[in-house]
């Protein structure tokens, strides 16, 4: 006998009393993450391609945990490494929020991990010859690169030398620059791994510093200093195609965030104004045009945003002045990241509570927000994200994550928000168009499509994904909602 499903959105009745419409993430706004249960303090220090995902650490009466936000799910714990103590920090979140990476304590000591809903927590090991310890910093747009660093038989105990992982070639060793003591690491990689940032020892600056470095498959090399101060260096961050690093370095008269092209060399983007001379540069946009890090100003060390146009700007005057956002109580300390599309900064800093807690901050004009509303299933709350401009003969990429494995999955698509309960969740497009497809065995499925033309301008674009999860309570789990706005 055949098998059939009734979709679920056939038991919706359109027209339907409709819930009140969420506050769309296209409208900049700012909020703490929270923390764990019984938790008083959180930090986020890695952030997705349109803000969708975030990941960082929080404090518990156990131990330090690594975590994972969403605006849907808030603060969701990922456990820790078998066979160590209870202790686990996430340092990065891959571009389509699908793995996070940092580091951990495990049976080996402490140890670089790779989490996936698929997977869990899973530990990469550590360099040969060294001290049972690896740090993962970064990783590429879809996770399969992973770059930190590890003691090893170079470095030896109390150093360390960068690598980069991947699932074929296990932990490879990058090296270092000639002439110093042996000491390297890497901080974060470009979107398809090919180039990674970091900073290393060398003859010039001496065991007691360092060199921002830009490392490729044809080996690691200084990208220098500014000019001025003496030799000292860090890379902390790269574009999404490898061409731009950020860092901090030492110049005439300070400690200053600077930007790096092979076209420009190094340059200063200088500091908030009427404060110490320091300035520090942690993450950057996948084009290169927004920076983000920390800097000393009157009242403090503060995030900054920094552009071309503008310089660098106190993050928390930015949300008030330009988008009417008030966060008094708060303080921006430090902004660790910032996503791709360059319109999300996240970080971490005292709340009115006087507590330390991290903190998202959109900045709004995005061409896809996240409307939250997901359902979980057998992996927790499946992500659903997107990309394109919806520019007519655009390529438009939807990707849908942490479902079921190898099910049937739906995505319901329309024009306006419906926002009714459904089998206790709620569907959130008025379902014009439904199209379905089959889950990988890892619980996901990527739907391409070129946009066409005809679509007008201003029109807003709904999505959600719904699967058949014998997991979820009424046999149905659902995405998150995204809403696309059409130039």
């Amino acid at each position: 006998m055949r098998r059939t499903h009734r979709l679920p959105f056939a038991l919706v009745a359109i027209p339907a009393i409709a819930l009140a419409q969420p506050t769309l993430a296209s409208d900049p706004f700012f909020t703490g993450i929270g923390f764990h249960a019984s938790g008083t303090l959180s930090a986020a220090y890695g952030v997705s391609r349109h803000g969708e995902v975030v990941a960082g650490y929080g404090n518990t009466p156990g131990g330090d945990r690594a975590l994972r936000w969403t605006k849907g799910t808030g603060v969701i714990a990922l456990g820790d490494l078998p066979g160590g103590g209870a202790y686990s920090t996430a340092q990065a979140v891959s571009a389509d929020g699908t793995a996070i990476v940092g580091d951990g304590s495990s049976a080996l000591g402490g140890e670089a991990f790779r989490w996936t809903a698929a997977s869990g927590m899973l530990g990469l090991g550590d360099l040969p010859g060294g001290d049972n310890f690896s740090h993962a910093a970064g990783c590429s747009a879809d996770g399969s690169v992973v770059v930190g660093h590890s003691s090893s038989a170079s470095s030896g105990t109390l150093s360390g030398e960068a690598f980069r992982w991947t699932a074929s070639t296990g932990i490879q060793a990058l090296g270092d620059l000639a002439g110093g003591s042996y000491f390297s690491v890497a901080t974060a990689t470009s979107a398809d791994g090919s180039a990674t940032s970091g900073y290393a020892s060398s003859a010039a600056s001496g065991a007691a510093s360092s060199e921002a470095t830009r490392i490729t498959a044809a080996g690691m090399v200084s990208i220098g200093d500014l000019p001025g101060g003496g030799v000292g260096s860090n890379a902390f961050g790269i574009s999404a195609d490898g061409s731009t690093i950020v860092g901090l370095s030492a110049g005439a008269g300070g400690v200053f965030a600077f930007r790096w092209t092979a076209g420009t060399g190094m340059q200063s983007i200088g500091d908030l104004a009427g404060g110490s001379a320091f300035s520090r540069a942690n993450g950057i946009s996948a084009d290169g045009s927004v920076i983000v890090g920390q800097s000393i100003g009157p009242n403090g060390m503060e995030a900054f945003v920094w552009t071309s146009a503008q310089g660098v700007r106190s993050l928390k005057e930015m949300l008030l002045v330009d988008h009417g956002i008030d966060t008094s109580g708060w303080t921006l300390e430090v902004a660790t990241a910032v996503s791709a599309d360059g319109r999300t900064v996240v970080g971490y800093g005292p709340n009115p509570a006087g507590k330390y807690e991290g903190w998202v901050a959109h900045l709004g004009g995005a061409t896809w927000s996240d409307l939250g509303q997901g359902l979980a299933g057998v992996s927790g709350v499946p992500l659903l994200t997107s990309d394109g401009t919806l520019a007519a003969g655009s390529t438009v990429r939807v990707q849908l994550s942490g479902t079921a494995p190898s099910s049937l999955a739906y995505y319901a698509i329309g024009f306006s928000a419906l926002n009714v309960p459904l089998l206790g969740g709620v569907l959130v497009p008025t379902p014009e168009l439904v199209i379905a497809a089959a889950t990988s065995a890892s619980g996901g499925h990527v739907l391409g499509a070129t946009w066409p033309a005809g679509i007008p301008a201003g029109a807003k674009v709904y999505l959600q994904a719904w699967t058949l999860d014998a997991a979820a309570a009424q046999g149905w789990s659902s995405s998150n909602a995204v809403l696309g706005d059409v130039p």
